[in-house]
């Protein structure tokens, strides 16, 4: 971009032509970087495309008194000069047409406004230019199949052919007069952000796919040939160069096509179009396909985006990077995301194959990678939850002697935990706040996992004092892992008996299913890798109860009791350090991390990396658990090379092991990674191989679950919004089977899969959807909860139809939430979208200046966003106050 361009604007315009330059033009000495940026220069400058045609012709007459021939014989630069001269002023009438002014000329011919006499509108006619009968004839056949193509396609994003005729030997084409500018103009008017310019791109790129869906092919898309209304409309014009796709260059006569600046002629004729937009086939005179316009598409969007283009070369030849398709790096600037540049990338690839399968696809990825959350860090960490389980501890007591066998202990292995009273009390005090049937789940899932356990002990037991299989060493490794599993379960008796959580909109369920899976305990291979436990029965005692410590405190960091958490943690660190034992000391040091990573993420790094080189001399589930806690620890500093790093070396790890230690949750973190670089492909592979790790493990429905919701995320910003329905269906029918029917996250995930509905297209059933999930929230009394759904209720739905929950959304807001909070501007926006659509537009004026006034600076994508939908509402109403 020249020095001073305005922001948004791309590099085309260089300084007027100078005469030792056009010297060298005619003469024909210009080298070929110059000749483009003059041809650049020239198509957007009036005065040098007006010197330049004059000098042209004056050139041509002068070649053609030295060559003797006849001006039809003169093919050098001066050919396509003179193609650029000012046609005469058109007639005062054209047929029942008043002409009214000029609007631009082309290498066609003028464009003139019009006033059509008979129905009483304005129009713009394009009126074929006059140089004599055989370029009439030709420019009149050309002209012709424009209005033919042009007139097959009915599209808000193509712009309307209502007739064609002939007007004193000249052919006219009747179209929609468009008050607006083009869109280069468009762009240079004032500053855009990136997602208005992506906005305004795939409106003209709807346009081009309604072309190919005709079978024809635009040939010269460019930001001059896209017309942006004052209403906001794009639409896509300038069909002089169309043809049929599969068949275009055997219907174009070279002699009948306008040659393009000093570029060289091939066996399928003079090369037609810009060649600032040409795909490599183009410039070389090979047949065009939808993939030609898709190239050019791609060319000008990168191009407005990164103000340069995106085969500029600093001293080099343009031309010659985009025969080969070699992308420059592009600035990093106006905060452009690299998946939306990914995106335009696959568009520009050198062969057409390996470009997007169609404008369609194109679009479709292109609305996913600008709908992605602009700070797609928070987002996908909330998607996400990274994390080591709870892993092995020491046997509480010592070991039983051998005539006891494996008998459980008087009352049960639970007894006073979750024996017939206790669990009779626990569940009564919770039938006491709860109706629905989640105090049935609550019993069916504790019973579930008690009954695991006992197995798990009983085969342990068993396998060493029964059939001599294990060794006493590997059965106090299995005893200790089983002994901190039910200190987890301990704990969360304890919370749902007299934590807070009793209360009415608690969610006991996640407590139950959030216990760490019982299947580590018995897999033996694992177990033989985990270091020896302490032989001083006094240090093996001391262990034990503070590894029972670290799985209590787990249970509580992860609900949301932090300063119980803490409470546990702190001293069970200062004892861990006076043992000095490598795998209590690195799980402590983890825990303290994870307290001090809420804080101070940087800060916390600290204590994390002394817990990875205690780790690395403990074992490889020790390891494990580090490492993948430093995933986690290295996104939250937003350093994803090192997150990768210790992604890799918790694989290692698990390799030592045998096999994670929780199937799944290692290619769910992987998925985060991607994500988090814009591979969406990537994420999308992890985190189907973490769901075909774990749907055969009836411990692991849980996280089943959120990785089918992971997946619903990662589809629908691809746009397969096909397949994230499926997802959304699987996901919806998980929780449902968990948590039942009304379960808050049941309505939050049917909640989800509307929001795919309403994405897809199927607005009917994403408001049905919305409507009785509200209902339901309403009952729960969750009213920020009720007001997600009728906010998008509201969106499914038209004027008048949308005013009522959008209202109620606004209302319930207001009441429950700070009055800087962006939801409240969310709901505003939808209140003021509804009202604009049902006309009521200073209305909906008002409550996108309070939307946007109660956002300030916090949100600059949401802010944008709603500037954007004011200013069209402004242009609705041009006469209200700025």
């Amino acid at each position: 971009m020249s020095e001073g361009s305005s922001a948004g604007e791309p590099a085309v315009q260089d300084a007027c032509l100078g005469d030792h330059e056009l010297a060298e033009i005619l003469e024909g000495r210009v080298t070929e970087p110059h000749l483009a940026r003059a041809h650049d220069h020239a198509a957007a400058c009036d005065g040098c495309r007006a010197l330049l045609a004059h000098a042209g012709r004056v050139r041509a007459a002068e070649r053609t008194a030295e060559v003797g021939g006849s001006p039809s014989e003169v093919t050098e630069v001066g050919e396509w000069l003179v193609e650029l001269e000012s046609v005469r002023p058109p007639a005062e009438k054209i047929g029942r047409f008043v002409v009214l002014h000029r609007l631009g000329e082309g290498g066609m011919g003028v464009v003139v406004a019009a006033r059509d006499e008979q129905l009483n509108r304005k129009v713009a006619i394009k009126l074929l230019r006059d140089r004599g009968r055989r370029e009439t004839e030709r420019g009149r056949a050309r002209l012709l199949r424009e209005a033919r193509a042009m007139a097959r396609v009915e599209h808000p994003n193509v712009l309307a052919v209502h007739e064609v005729g002939v007007h004193d030997d000249r052919v006219f084409l009747v179209m929609d007069f468009v008050d607006g500018s083009d869109l280069l103009v468009w762009l240079r008017a004032q500053p855009r952000s990136w997602r208005e310019l992506v906005d305004a791109w795939i409106s003209a790129g709807e346009g081009l796919a309604a072309v190919h869906a005709h079978g024809l092919v635009h040939r010269d898309f460019k930001p001059q040939n896209v017309l942006v209304r004052k209403d906001g409309r794009v639409q896509v014009t300038d069909f002089g160069l169309v043809g049929a796709a599969a068949q275009l260059d055997d219907e174009v006569d070279p002699d009948e096509l306008d040659a393009v600046m000093g570029q060289e002629r091939t066996a399928a004729g003079k090369m037609v179009g810009t060649p600032r937009y040409m795909a490599p086939e183009q410039l070389d005179g090979d047949a065009v396909t939808p993939a030609t316009d898709q190239f050019a598409f791609c060319v000008s969007l990168w191009e407005a985006l990164t103000q340069r283009h995106p085969f500029e070369q600093v001293g080099g030849d343009r031309s010659h990077a985009q025969r080969h398709a070699q992308i420059v790096a592009a600035p990093r600037s106006g905060g452009v995301p690299t998946r939306v540049l990914a995106v335009l990338r696959r568009g520009l690839a050198r062969s057409p194959e390996d470009r997007h399968p169609s404008m369609v696809e194109l679009l479709r990825a292109l609305r996913g990678a600008r709908d992605a959350p602009q700070r797609r860090r928070r987002a996908v960490l909330a998607m996400v939850v990274i994390g080591a389980a709870v892993v092995a501890g020491a046997w509480l007591r010592p070991l039983a002697s051998r005539d006891e066998l494996c008998a459980p202990p008087p009352g049960g292995d639970f007894a006073g935990l979750w024996d017939e009273a206790r669990r009779e009390r626990v569940l009564a005090q919770r039938r006491a706040v709860d109706t629905s049937d989640v105090v049935a789940r609550i019993e069916r899932g504790l019973d579930d996992y008690r009954a695991r356990w006992s197995e798990l002990r009983r085969d342990a037991c068993e396998a060493t004092r029964v059939r001599g299989e294990v060794s006493l060493e590997l059965l106090d490794r299995r005893m200790a892992c089983l002994h901190a599993r039910k200190a987890a379960f301990s704990t969360t008796v304890e919370l749902l008996e007299h934590d807070p959580l009793g209360e009415r909109h608690s969610d006991p369920l996640a407590l139950v299913y959030g216990l760490p899976p019982s299947s580590p305990c018995g897999d033996l291979q694992g177990m033989a890798a985990a270091a020896e436990r302490p032989r001083d029965p006094a240090t093996a005692q001391a262990v034990l109860e503070l590894e029972a410590e670290l799985a209590a405190a787990s249970v509580l960091w992860n609900h949301g009791r932090a300063a119980a958490a803490r409470a546990k943690i702190e001293p069970t660190l200062a004892a861990a350090e006076r043992i000095g034992w490598a795998p209590l000391l690195a799980r402590a040091l983890v825990a303290a991390a994870r307290l001090e990573r809420a804080g101070d993420p940087l800060a916390a790094l600290d204590t994390w990396r002394r817990a990875y080189v205690v780790a690395m001399r403990a074992d490889p589930g020790t390891g494990f658990e580090a490492a993948i806690d430093g995933v986690d620890a290295y996104v939250r500093v937003q350093d994803l090379e090192h997150a990768e790093l210790f992604a890799d070396v918790a694989q290692a790890q698990a390799e030592l092991l045998g096999g994670e230690p929780h199937p799944g949750d290692l290619a769910n973190n992987r998925a985060l990674l991607a994500g988090l670089r814009d591979d969406l492909p990537e994420a999308e592979r992890q985190l189907r191989a973490a769901i075909a790790a774990v749907e055969a493990d009836p411990e692991r429905r849980p996280a089943l679950m959120h990785y089918h919701m992971n997946l619903v995320a990662v589809l629908a910003s691809q746009g397969q919004l096909d397949e994230a329905r499926t997802a959304a269906d699987m996901a919806l029918a998980l929780t449902t089977e968990l948590y039942g029917d009304d379960h808050p996250s049941t309505l939050r995930t049917r909640t989800n899969a509307a929001n795919v509905d309403f994405a897809a297209g199927d607005v009917e059933r994403a408001a049905r959807t919305a409507a009785q999930v509200a209902s339901q929230w309403r009952g729960l009394e969750h009213p920020v909860e009720e007001a997600v759904s009728l906010d998008l209720h509201a969106r499914a739905t038209t004027f008048p139809e949308c005013l009522a929950p959008a209202e109620r959304a606004l209302q319930l807001r207001r009441a429950a939430l700070a009055p800087r909070d962006p939801l409240i501007a969310k709901s505003l926006g939808v209140l003021a979208e509804c009202l604009l659509e049902g006309g009521r537009v200073e209305e909906a004026l008002r409550s996108f200046d309070e939307a946007i006034e109660r956002l300030g600076g916090d949100d600059s994508a949401q802010r944008a966003e709603l500037e954007a939908l004011r200013a069209q509402a402004r242009a609705r109403a041009p006469a209200l106050p700025r």
